[in-house]
């Protein structure tokens, strides 16, 4: 008899590792069908598809606030109603902690055994919320090498499996200093339309900064066309959609945004300057619940501050292009900042993640542990 396995992702990069996963899931066993919430990624895979959850876009403090309620009837709606039926046999939550731990704790509740894959950021900030992934969540599959010791000493059930990113990036060096030719330059203001709009007036105006100073050509990566409409019509920006890696090829550098595109460019060799600006309500929020030194991932990893970081009052005109240009102009610290961003690819994991991942977890639910 096949078992349903209910898969919840809330963003575009975790729908995207969901997928890869459910795929993974479902190439190992023709005993499972894939019940999921997320975005077009996962719609595409699975067998029936509830809601599209990424659109929602409940991220920042106030945005998630504003939103509660339209999360709390998909909850009730499409989660809660599908763990009453009887008929899901594992639940596999990919990051998203504020709307996914209330679906940790109902599905414990009804005894339905939970996998969480890409793991809160509980080492950054509110640790206490790893007390409720203890009581609530049957086995952490982390992705990250220094989650290991967090999670051995909060007593938790876990298995290191790797970071899916290094499946699906290229394993090469995108990354290239130009001689006298233009120098290109990737621009990257995030993944969500709210984001975009945050940054993307300081990214035409940092280039326009930049291009005085050297011959450069700007490419800037968009979520969807719908942001294009963002652009001035006099903007020197060559506009990319969607996640092309592809055109990441020949970048010098990159003006990024934190998170999964940081990560993603520091692991195609592209040294980046990295930067984010914030409401000033969520910021003071962030402020005192941030505890980490870092926020660029690939610093956080080596423990060190390779890659510059401006946030907030910080991420200026001037400051984005001075350390553009000053990363330019030594190369030989662009050469040791291209090398130290090629290593991250070992320490992240050995590859074939979500398989391994699913071999984990088809292990323990058909095996009945």
């Amino acid at each position: 008899m096949k078992k349903t396995f209910l898969i919840i992702a809330g963003d575009r990069s975790g729908d995207m590792h969901a997928a890869n996963l459910a795929i993974a899931i479902k190439k190992s066993s023709s005993q499972i069908d894939i019940l999921a919430l997320g975005g077009d990624n996962l719609k595409a895979v699975s067998d029936k598809f509830l809601y599209n959850l990424v659109s929602i876009e409940g991220f920042g403090f106030s945005s998630a606030l504003f939103k509660y309620f339209a999360l709390r009837k998909i909850f009730l709606k499409n989660v809660v109603a599908n763990l009453d039926s009887g008929n899901v046999g594992a639940v596999i939550l990919v990051d998203y902690y504020g709307f996914n731990i209330f679906v940790a704790r109902a599905a414990k509740k009804r005894n339905i055994p939970v996998y969480y894959y890409i793991c809160p950021q509980v080492w950054a900030s509110r640790k206490g919320r790893i007390n409720q992934l203890k009581k609530n969540v049957t086995k952490m599959l982390l992705t990250l090498p220094f989650e290991r010791e967090l999670y051995a000493n909060a007593g938790i059930n876990f298995t290191f499996v790797g970071h899916p990113i290094i499946d699906i990036l290229p394993n090469e060096n995108y990354a290239k200093l130009s001689g006298c030719e233009p120098v290109v330059i990737g621009l990257f203001p995030g993944s969500r339309k709210n984001t975009v709009i945050k940054h993307i007036k300081l990214l035409e105006n940092a280039a326009q900064e930049i291009s005085k100073h050297i011959n450069a050509k700007f490419k800037l990566f968009l979520p969807d066309e719908q942001c294009l409409s963002l652009l001035s019509k006099s903007s020197l920006l060559e506009p990319v959609i969607g996640s092309d890696y592809s055109a990441r090829k020949g970048l010098s550098v990159a003006l990024s945004v934190s998170g999964t595109v940081c990560l993603e460019n520091s692991l195609l060799g592209i040294p980046s300057v990295i930067f984010y600006k914030l409401s000033k309500f969520n910021y003071l929020i962030a402020k005192m619940l941030v505890k980490t030194k870092f926020i660029a991932m690939p610093n956080i990893l080596l423990g060190r501050q390779l890659l510059p970081e401006l946030i907030q009052e910080n991420a200026t005109v001037h400051n984005l292009s001075k350390a553009t240009l000053d990363m330019l102009a030594n190369k030989d610290n662009w050469q040791n900042i291209n090398k130290a961003l090629l290593g991250l690819r070992g320490i992240l994991g050995s590859g074939g993640v979500a398989k391994y991942a699913a071999k984990e977890i088809l292990n323990d639910v058909l095996k009945g542990k």
